[in-house]
């Protein structure tokens, strides 16, 4: 029983150290942009089961989580832009008026969100400056490269 225990414990701390070590990175890597950052240390928005169950305990968890928690933690929920629209860039852009663009700090992938448009032709035009997601360089092949949103975000990799 003891050896099992000590297994659960040894893989515990092992995955509790990469999320450490990844968001020590990311906070590292997001620092040297000099762009407004949030931060969510517990929350890895590419984790399989958060994916999964975040969407529909978004009601529950805005009715039992303080507002100051939930604004935070919705933006790792797939579809946040939906329900807060550009709230998050007028809380966490400062108060410039071209300020559209924040980095989500997470253990997982730096996730930079803009509603600025150049920032996003800066990035899509330039893939080897950011390591996209696959989907995204699908969607840039498929419906091509003047494809305009009102809001980019942008899942990478920061080299």
């Amino acid at each position: 029983m003891h050896s099992f225990l000590t297994i659960v414990a040894a893989l515990v701390a092992v995955y509790l150290s990469t999320c450490v070590y990844g968001f020590v990175r990311n906070l590292i890597n997001a620092r040297k942009t000099g762009l407004p950052s949030v931060w969510l240390p517990f929350i890895d928005q590419d984790n399989i089961p958060w994916v999964m169950f975040s969407t529909p305990l978004r009601a529950w968890l805005q009715e039992h989580l303080p507002a100051w928690i939930f604004d935070r933690v919705t933006l790792a929920i797939y579809g946040w832009e939906f329900h807060q629209r550009n709230k998050p860039f007028e809380d966490y852009c400062g108060s410039q008026i071209d300020a559209k663009t924040f980095i989500l700090i997470t253990p997982g992938l730096l996730e930079i969100n803009t509603a600025n448009a150049e920032i996003a032709a800066q990035v899509l035009g330039r893939p080897n400056d950011f390591v996209q997601q696959d989907v995204s360089g699908f969607i840039v092949g498929r419906y091509g490269s003047r494809l305009m949103l009102g809001h980019l975000e942008l899942i990478c990799d920061v080299r």
